[in-house]
């Protein structure tokens, strides 16, 4: 079984001609709404590739429209929703411009994210045939709790470590480390974790490299249009993990998480179709 537990956002993308600095105001000419938030994007991309059933999302979202529409288009696309619960804050809502040039800016309203609970989880839905997907979008506290449990019924765990908090200290990230299996980062994902470990590099794929010298997990690195590598602490060496994606066609630059973590994935569903 995979299990995701992490956020649900509804996203409000507008297209500008230019992104407003501070103090000023743009207008764009409307706006379209889509479903998000990375563990709402993490189900859908391990449902498309395993299958109808052998998806669940855990996690909250509120008594809202946006709310409703989250958890239609899970169910839309073949993901388990009975573990999502309906809380009272506000669904997570994404507010992002788009310039023509494909950059952008993004404020994200966690609202009922925030909420999202361990407690949630049954005991028995932890075994060794659990593949968990992680994030940072919901408390960091309940997500190391689940990878955790995970562990311990020997199932495997998959952490995508984006946004790197702010306010994450290298106790955290130490703890993050020795409760993921695969961990998967971008260019200055790594970066930053590197510096919480007190660890400064301007290259990127030594810090990769560093961070998973000493910790176990498989580690991913997401380098946009160049592709993706991999770096093995059983072997100490570097290769490319699957091939280049084009940019996601509404975020501009920014990738659904399934552009990033289609050779976890693909794991993932083989262990969901295993007997």
């Amino acid at each position: 079984m995979i299990l995701v537990f992490g956020s649900l956002n509804v996203d409000l993308v507008a297209r500008v001609a230019v992104i407003p600095g501070p103090g000023k105001t743009v207008l764009a000419p409307s706006y379209t709404t889509h479903h998000g938030g990375k563990g709402a994007n993490q189900a859908v991309a391990a449902a498309r590739i395993a299958g109808p059933g052998k998806v669940r999302m855990a996690g909250r979202v509120g008594r809202d429209g946006f709310g409703d529409g989250a958890l239609q288009n899970l169910i839309a696309n073949g993901v388990d929703t009975g573990l999502i619960v309906r809380a009272d804050e506000p669904t997570g809502c994404a507010f992002i411009t788009v310039d023509p040039g494909g950059e952008n800016a993004i404020t994200v309203a966690s609202g009922a994210n925030m909420a999202a609970s361990v407690a949630d989880l049954p005991a028995a839905l932890f075994g060794s045939d659990t593949v968990l997907v992680l994030q940072m979008e919901v408390p960091f506290a309940g997500s190391l709790e689940v990878a955790r449990r995970t562990k311990s019924a020997s199932g495997i765990a998959i952490w995508n470590l984006a946004p790197v908090p702010e306010q994450m200290s290298s106790a955290m990230l130490r703890d993050l480390l020795d409760s993921t299996d695969y961990l998967l980062v971008n260019e200055h994902e790594a970066l930053d974790a590197a510096a919480t470990l007190g660890i400064a590099m301007s290259d990127f794929e030594a810090a990769a490299d560093r961070l998973c010298r000493d910790r176990r997990p498989d580690l991913r690195r997401d380098r946009g249009r160049a592709g993706r590598l991999r770096s093995d602490p059983r072997r100490r060496r570097t290769a490319r993990a699957c091939p280049d994606h084009s940019p996601c066609r509404h975020h501009g630059r920014r990738r659904h998480l399934h552009r990033s973590v289609c050779s976890h994935a693909e794991r993932a569903g083989a262990a969901a179709k295993r007997p």
